[in-house]
């Protein structure tokens, strides 16, 4: 025991050095992809594309291509990147960044900037584009419109985002609001590009646990009703791991739903065991 515990000491102590090590100590000391290699880092990461040019600077390359579907022209870039460990520089590397996915979102949006600044002119909604390529938010809209008044509007932009994503990377994503009138707050309404589902923030907790028990099933699942209960309330939940220490008065969503083979199930916002939900039959 004692000489593991010195090994996993002598590990803890060498690793600041180990990552030393992976770095350069210099900019100068980083080799950044030649003109073939940043080719054929877009032939595997990116779709089908044709390459317009190669340039360089002292301490970063850069080769151009164009979409061969879409016809838009993006970049894929080998640089020095500063490295941290701890807070504390490290030295420095070599970084590549793949430019193809910030400029299909550019590509799809201005496919439909008339359309789309119609429909925020005529809804009163305001967006800015995003600045790095986006992870499941495609749009964050502001408005102070209520839902209500917004509804046809976001399905409208919905739909035009959908038919301009020919690549259909952004299924998975959704729009959502939030007021006009705060820097910062939560989304109130949103627009899923899945299933064109849009609705309030508490729609939007029921379909996603949807996706949920999609994902652990396997099968398609419409939702039915959703409800907050205590979690002792909760059938079958005493009978499950971690019960014992939890808050039994805590109230937490319950989702009802129906399969695609017609079985009638709920899925509890309650993992046990984790990751996964519980989900039982509805009896």
């Amino acid at each position: 025991m004692k000489n593991k515990l010195r090994i996993l000491c002598l590990i803890l102590a060498l690793l600041p050095l180990m990552l030393l090590a992976a770095c350069s100590a210099t900019k100068d000391g980083v080799s950044l992809k030649s003109e073939k290699s940043l080719k054929n880092y877009a032939q595997e990461k990116c779709p089908s594309c044709t390459f317009i040019r190669y340039e360089t600077e002292k301490y970063k390359h850069t080769a151009y291509f164009t979409d061969d579907r879409c016809g838009f022209e993006f970049a894929v870039s080998s640089e020095v990147s500063e490295q941290y460990f701890d807070g504390a520089k490290a030295g420095y590397d070599e970084r590549t960044d793949n430019g193809w996915h910030i400029a299909y979102y550019n590509y799809v949006l201005d496919s439909i900037k008339e359309q789309s600044d119609s429909i925020c002119r005529k809804y009163d909604i305001t967006f800015e584009r995003e600045k790095t390529p986006p992870t499941i938010v495609f749009l964050n809209l502001k408005s102070n419109k209520p839902y209500s008044q917004l509804k046809d509007g976001l399905v409208e932009l919905g739909e035009a985002v959908k038919k301009a994503d020919v690549y259909g990377k952004y299924t998975d994503f959704d729009m959502r609001v939030t007021p006009a009138s705060e820097k910062y707050g939560t989304f109130y309404a949103f627009y899923r590009f899945k299933d064109g589902r849009t609705g309030e923030y508490n729609d939007w907790q029921a379909y996603r646990f949807m996706d949920f028990a999609e994902q652990q099933l396997g099968v398609k699942c419409t939702l039915d009703k959703a409800e907050k209960v205590k979690l002792s309330e909760v059938p079958g939940i005493e009978k499950t791991t971690g019960y014992e220490n939890s808050n039994k008065n805590k109230e937490i969503g319950v989702y009802y739903f129906t399969t695609e083979n017609g079985e009638k199930k709920f899925i509890a916002d309650y993992r046990s065991p984790y990751p996964k939900y519980y989900i039982q039959d509805v009896k």
